[in-house]
């Protein structure tokens, strides 16, 4: 089926379309078509397509393409897991009521160390609903 070529106006639109609308999806795969349509309406400008149906298969083959290179690394760049806390900056909670309040939460805790109420403890990492942790304390 050949329709006639899309405009750089309608690719433009079309591909900021699929963008945004990737912040409502949370696929991480939508995005690529959007990008793959502002390369073709790039394109467009100095090529002119025949056909509507050339346009879209070519920004299916890009789009897929960059998927399958891009998706991943930027995936684990982009959503990085809570376990690594310690690697980010130094997160600190206090414990009160014999639990760690840390982000606005009380939680459970695990330490090998002393602490007392009102101590400060450095998060080391968070285990399920518990999160280990060590002393800021110096304490004998």
């Amino acid at each position: 089926m050949e329709f006639e070529p899309f405009s750089v106006t309608e690719l433009l639109t079309g591909g900021i379309l699929l963008i945004s609308l990737e912040v409502f999806m949370f696929s991480f795969f939508i995005i690529w078509f959007g990008f793959a349509s502002i390369v073709i309406a790039g394109v467009t400008l100095f090529y002119p397509f025949e056909s509507g149906t050339v346009q879209l298969g070519y920004i299916s083959i890009i789009a897929l393409t960059l998927f399958f290179i891009l998706a991943k690394p930027l995936k684990e760049r982009l959503m990085k897991p809570a376990e690594k806390l310690h690697d980010e900056k130094r997160e600190v909670g206090v414990l009160k009521n014999n639990r760690i309040m840390y982000s606005g939460t009380f939680w459970n805790y695990h330490t090998e160390d002393r602490v007392l109420e009102g101590d400060e403890v450095e998060i080391i990492k968070k285990d399920g609903n518990t999160l280990i942790v060590k002393s800021l304390e110096n304490r004998e």
